[in-house]
């Protein structure tokens, strides 16, 4: 899976136009919280790793098709860098936006 992170933040090297930059994005909405997923054909469950995942983040699916919308999912667990969906079985590949907020 791509990195869901645009920035590499925090690091004591960022320099002054891109922290000002990132801020000024962060001012009118563009959050760095969005990326895809593909919910694999047959498959249970899904693991998301990122070193933005912490225990208390929520991930928020957004189907990108008509029978992606029709599948359930939950949480089944999380903890720092990797977060576990659990879903129903999709008969092939189903492409997803993840949102992980906190």
């Amino acid at each position: 899976m791509p990195s869901p992170s645009r920035y590499r933040l925090p690091t004591p090297q960022i320099s002054g136009p891109e922290l000002a930059r990132i801020v000024a994005d962060m001012r009118v909405g563009r959050l760095d919280v969005g990326s895809e997923i593909t919910l694999e054909s047959a498959a249970t469950t899904t693991v998301v790793r990122s070193s933005t995942i912490g225990p208390d983040t929520i991930p928020v699916l957004v189907p990108t098709t008509s029978t992606g919308a029709a599948l359930q999912w939950w949480l089944s667990s999380r903890a720092k860098g990797e977060l576990t969906l659990g879903h129903d079985a999709p008969a092939g590949d189903e492409p997803f936006l993840l949102l992980l907020i906190g």
